[in-house]
C-alpha cells in the first residue's frame, strides 16, 4: 500500500500531503521547496530538533502535541521512504 494513499484513507493527512507528500513533507519539517532533497542524516537532525521543540516537556502545546509528533513522523517517513 502507498504510504501517502494510506494516510489520507485514514485523515492523518490532508489533501495537499495526497498530491504532493515529499513537497508537504519538506515544509512539515522546514526545508525550502525547491531544495536539493536533504541528505538522510539532515532529515533525521531536523525531525529530532522539531520533535524535541513539539514535545509539551519541553514547551510544545499539550493539546496539539500528539498531532504535531504524528505529522513530523509522518514526513520523516515520507522522505526516508520507510513504511508506516
Amino acid at each position: 500500500v502507498n504510504l501517502a494513499a494510506h494516510l489520507v484513507a485514514g485523515g492523518r493527512v490532508g489533501r495537499c500531503a495526497a498530491g504532493d507528500p515529499v513537497g508537504w513533507a519538506l515544509d512539515v519539517l522546514g526545508f525550502t521547496h525547491g531544495e536539493h532533497h536533504p541528505p538522510r542524516a539532515e532529515v533525521l537532525a531536523r525531525y529530532r530538533l522539531l520533535l524535541r521543540d513539539a514535545h509539551p516537556d519541553h514547551g510544545g502545546e499539550r493539546g496539539q502535541a500528539a498531532d504535531r509528533i504524528a505529522d513530523l513522523t509522518t514526513a520523516r517517513r515520507i522522505l526516508l521512504g520507510t513504511p508506516a
